[in-house]
């Protein structure tokens, strides 16, 4: 009597201290009620110390072991009571053990983004919410209306993916058509040589204005030299030389 008390003290200073946002020593008392109730022999202190350390580690974002801790709970509670349908032995009034690990599960699963593993989990925590605590429990008709929302959720994310897959197929469809048309250039279409040989309109563009400024090439000067603009009329008149 004397372990088991000092168990639960060390679970409840543990959920303490997970609502006064210090998990880290949260962990430290539950591990060590845990260890206690191991040397006890006690499953289903061990699976409620369990399932306050999967609350605990799943608020540090640890989800995978946050899932194990749930796991664990459910097959210490398994073990104590093998068919559903009833309350553990020993098994606080108004809740059920089986159904608290199942809905954990769910939360770590839909944490690890596993929805349709997490809508299963809840689907089965509700089951064991009913046949131990009855149809009226707070605790099913939480767990149903969270199944409810999450089945509805999964529907919508399936919905979403095949639209996304029927645009991507279309898309690929659309560019995977081999185009009719004929090149408006005079070098065979696919030939690279030929498109890489043939000037661009562009560069036709530029050289005939880089003409219009440079005059044939001079005997042994080796190079081409600007061309001078010609003098306008008006300028030419006033500089004829007098006769």
């Amino acid at each position: 009597l004397q372990g088991q008390l000092k168990a639960v003290t060390l679970n409840n200073i543990g959920c303490f201290y997970k609502n006064t946002g210090r998990p880290h020593l949260a962990l430290q008392y539950c591990n060590s009620a845990l260890d206690i109730e191991r040397e006890m022999d006690d499953g289903l202190s061990m699976a409620s110390t369990h399932l306050n350390l999967c609350s605990i580690l799943s608020a540090m974002k640890r989800h995978s072991d946050a899932y194990d801790h749930a796991q664990s709970a459910l097959q210490l509670v398994d073990a104590c009571n093998p068919k559903a349908g009833g309350p553990a032995p020993g098994q606080p009034a108004g809740i059920s053990l089986r159904a608290v690990a199942y809905h954990n599960l769910a939360v770590q699963l839909e944490a690890m983004n596993m929805l349709q593993k997490a809508v299963q989990m809840l689907a089965m925590g509700h089951e064991a919410a009913r046949s131990e605590l009855g149809p009226d429990n707070t605790i099913t008709l939480s767990l149903e209306k969270q199944w409810t929302r999450k089945e509805r959720a999964l529907q919508d994310l399936n919905a979403r993916s095949k639209r996304r897959e029927s645009a991507r197929n279309a898309r690929g469809g659309w560019s995977g058509r081999k185009s009719t048309s004929r090149p408006t250039g005079t070098h065979a279409a696919g030939d690279p040589a030929a498109a890489a040989s043939a000037p661009s309109a562009t560069s036709a563009k530029r050289a005939g204005s880089a003409a219009r400024y440079l005059s044939p090439r001079r005997a042994g000067t080796g190079g081409y030299a600007p061309l001078r603009r010609p003098a306008s009329a008006h300028t030419a008149a006033s500089y004829r030389p007098v006769s």
